[in-house]
């Protein structure tokens, strides 16, 4: 755990402190984040759930993988799960084992956050956002947002980004 400590100690100088390519630092220190508690999570896993090393967790980190990839294209259990060569049934079996959510749960998420990254990073219209996520109705992607957030788009811009 205290490999952790420097790296928030970095990521909040560069969130208090604005400086040149601030913003590119502080998703690369986000990604260091994340790695290390995915191979932190992972040796956890490993070793409470033997038996989930060998199938579930692989299939788990290729669902993620496949999720990064197709991101913007693709929300669809079936999609993934014949990805994966496994029935959507079987594909929320992991995530609920692995996670403790169903794959949409997982899916969503991970495209809200990506939606809540470029509402902060970038200038695009909301309509666009939406657009670029793969959202051809701006209303649907707004429920989704507010379902899996807890707020609107327009309320999450207004309470972080001013």
């Amino acid at each position: 755990m205290g490999a952790y400590i420097p790296l928030f100690k970095i990521l909040e100088g560069e969130y208090l402190m604005p400086q040149f390519m601030n913003e590119a630092l502080i998703l690369s220190l986000m990604s260091q984040l994340f790695i290390r508690s995915s191979r932190l999570f992972s040796r956890k896993l490993e070793d409470e759930y033997p038996v989930l090393n060998a199938s579930y967790f692989r299939h788990y980190q290729d669902f993620e993988n496949f999720i990064e990839e197709h991101l913007t294209k693709q929300k669809s259990i079936a999609f993934y799960a014949s990805l994966l060569n496994i029935s959507p049934k079987h594909l929320n079996r992991i995530t609920r084992t692995v996670v403790q959510k169903t794959a949409t749960q997982v899916i969503m998420e991970r495209v809200v956050l990506e939606a809540k990254r470029m509402l902060m990073y970038l200038d695009d219209s909301l309509i666009d956002i939406a657009f670029r996520l793969g959202y051809e109705e701006y209303s649907y992607f707004v429920r989704v947002f507010r379902k899996t957030s807890g707020l609107t788009p327009t309320q999450f811009i207004k309470l972080y980004k001013s």
